[in-house]
C-alpha cells in the first residue's frame, strides 16, 4: 500500500519504514457472448412467451443455392429496359440542386420524377402507357420495404389518359345504312327467316 492509501485508513507511516510494493496480476471478468438478437418487424407475429428458435443454418443457404440465386430474374430484354431506366432516374436525380437520393428514394423524390415525365409526355415525348411502365420499373427497383408511395402520380397518370387519348388520331366513323347504300333504309342482305333458322339448328 501506499503513503496515500495509508493516510486515508488513518494510519501514520514511519519516516525509517519503507512502503512495501506488492507485484499483483489484474485478473479480468470472463466476458460472456452476447445473445443472438433478432429483429423484430411489424411483420413479425408471436403468441404469449414464443421466441425464436432460430439457429445460424436457419440463415445460411447452401453453396449451390447461392450460385442459382446469384443468377439475375430477369430475362435479358426486361432486364435492359429496366436498367435504361433507372439510369435515366438515377441521372436525373443527380442533376437537381441539390442532388437527390436514388435509392432508396423518397417519396417525394419519385413523384417529382414521374411529374417531370408526365410534363415530357404532354408534349408528345412520352405516352401514358410509356410513363406508367417508367414508374412502375423504378418502384420495383426500390427495396421492398423501402418503396416510396406511387398513388399520386397513378393517379395523375390515370387523369393524363383520357386526355391523351382524344388528342391521337380520330378514328372514323362507323358506316351507317344510309351512307354505305345510298337511299337505302336496311342492309341488302335479306334478313334470315323462320325456315332458314330452324334448318341452321
Amino acid at each position: 500500500m501506499t503513503a496515500q492509501h495509508l493516510e486515508r485508513l488513518g494510519l501514520e507511516l514511519d519516516d525509517s519504514t519503507e512502503p512495501e510494493v506488492l507485484d499483483a496480476e489484474l485478473v479480468h471478468a470472463q466476458e460472456e457472448p452476447e445473445p443472438v438478437r433478432y429483429l423484430v418487424t411489424r411483420h413479425t407475429m408471436l403468441g404469449p412467451g414464443e421466441m425464436p428458435s432460430w439457429t445460424d443454418v436457419d440463415f445460411r443457404v447452401s453453396a449451390e443455392d447461392k450460385e442459382e440465386l446469384d443468377e439475375p430474374d430477369l430475362a435479358e430484354n426486361t432486364r435492359t429496359n429496366r436498367d435504361s431506366t433507372v439510369r435515366a432516374f438515377q441521372e436525373w436525380c443527380a442533376r437537381q440542386d441539390p442532388p437527390q437520393a436514388a435509392y432508396p428514394c423518397t417519396t417525394v423524390t419519385y413523384t417529382a420524377y414521374g411529374l417531370h415525365l408526365i410534363g415530357r409526355g404532354k408534349t408528345g415525348e412520352f405516352k401514358p402507357d410509356t410513363v406508367r411502365q417508367y414508374m412502375s420499373r423504378i418502384w420495383n427497383w426500390q427495396p421492398e420495404d423501402m418503396r416510396p408511395d406511387p398513388s399520386r402520380v397513378r393517379g395523375k397518370i390515370r387523369l393524363w389518359r383520357p386526355a391523351g387519348r382524344l388528342t391521337g388520331r380520330p378514328r372514323s366513323p362507323s358506316p351507317t345504312c344510309s351512307s354505305a347504300w345510298p337511299g337505302a333504309t336496311r342492309p341488302p342482305w335479306p334478313r334470315p327467316t323462320a325456315t332458314s333458322t330452324v334448318a341452321r339448328s
